[in-house]
């Protein structure tokens, strides 16, 4: 629901000030891959410091089901206060700019909520969760906007530092899949040039083993033609 109430967003005038993209850009821009990476060591921090940390500041039993809940409220509201911030595709900081006149994207905020809401108090069985109080859901708050002033600082950091430091960090990855890819590249082609031999033959034996009807003989009988059995004088 949240990839298609950002789709809903219609664009603003500010897109008439960025460059046009190259037909080589890729489809995800660096800026989007900086969001990325950066929201998800967000969220994984604060996921495994509350989940394994939370019990012993909380005073909640350890992988009990009220740590279990709060986990998943604050997961759950952490994707919703997001939606704000992947509304920009640039490093500007204004992420509410024409919120407030994109109807539909409301709509599809408030049914998020109010979802989550119902999970919380009444999915109970489904979700294998407890209905939290409202300290629970005060930490889930808080906890999950802290995403918004952590986008700030991503989008603080330079794309340029940024790329540099994929570069450094991936080139293990790179180095195992440029010889994997080209390893399965030729076993792909090899793969496919076998299968199409074995096409080509079971044609051709397909043709061999049909049978092969003998010409029809007509000869004239009087002076009319008369039909005679295939194979036969």
């Amino acid at each position: 629901m949240a990839a298609l109430a950002l789709a809903s967003d219609p664009p603003t005038e500010e897109i008439l000030d960025r460059k046009p993209a190259k037909r080589t850009a890729p489809l995800i821009s660096t800026i989007m891959w900086k969001m990325i990476i950066g929201q998800a060591i967000f969220q994984l921090i604060v996921t495994f410091i509350l989940y394994y940390a939370g019990p012993g500041i909380l005073n909640y039993e350890v992988d009990g089901s009220e740590i279990r809940s709060v986990v998943f409220n604050t997961f759950v509201w952490m994707q919703i206060f997001n939606m704000f911030n992947n509304r920009r595709l640039d490093n500007k900081f204004n992420i509410l700019a024409g919120v407030q006149r994109n109807y539909f994207y409301l709509a599809i905020l408030a049914i998020m909520v109010g979802c989550q809401a119902m999970i919380m108090y009444v999915g109970g069985a489904a979700f294998s969760i407890d209905r939290i109080g409202g300290k629970d859901w005060g930490i889930s708050i808080v906890l999950s906007a802290l995403c918004l002033p952590w986008a700030v600082l991503i989008r603080l950091f330079p794309d340029t530092w940024f790329e540099k430091v994929v570069k450094v960090t991936t080139w293990p990855l790179v180095v195992v899949w440029k010889p994997t890819r080209r390893v399965m590249g030729r076993m792909g082609q090899k793969l496919k040039r076998k299968k199409k031999v074995e096409e080509t033959q079971e044609t051709e034996e397909e043709k061999n083993d049909s049978p092969t009807s003998a010409p029809e003989i007509r000869i004239e009988e009087e002076g009319r033609p008369v039909d005679v059995e295939k194979g036969r004088a």
